[in-house]
Formats: C-alpha cells, sequence, structure tokens
C-alpha cells in the first residue's frame, strides 16, 4: 500500500500515525491524508491538534513534545 494509517480512538479525541511508503514519500500523498483528518477532526469537534514532529507544523498542528 502507498500509504499506512495507524489510529486509536479514546475519549473525543484520536491519535493517529501516517506512514508513506518508502517509494512514494515526497509527493505530499501524508500531506493529503493530514488535511482529510483536520477537516474531518474539527466537522466532530476535535480541535486540539498537536504533532510529534515539526514537519507536521505546515498542517496546523502544534508541537508539544516528542513522543517515544
Amino acid at each position: 500500500s502507498l500509504i499506512t494509517v495507524m489510529y486509536s480512538i479514546y475519549d473525543k479525541g484520536i491519535e493517529i500515525e501516517v506512514e508513506t511508503d518508502h517509494n512514494h514519500r515526497r509527493k505530499g500523498l501524508a500531506t493529503i491524508v493530514n488535511a482529510v483528518l483536520i477537516l474531518y477532526c474539527l466537522e466532530k469537534g476535535y480541535i486540539k491538534l498537536d504533532a510529534a514532529n515539526t514537519t507536521s507544523a505546515k498542517l496546523g498542528y502544534v508541537f508539544d513534545k516528542a513522543y517515544h
């Protein structure tokens, strides 16, 4: 598959990780998936968006801390 999405749902929120196949990186595919996810979350009222890395900031996520 081109993109793998892993997620868990909890209390009025979700946690996800989007990973793009090595051969299809740098094409904006994960950006598209995340943009659609953000629109869905805003529609559902999930308004806190934090990021595990600084790259996600371009989509509006706020870098809080690195997760391990």
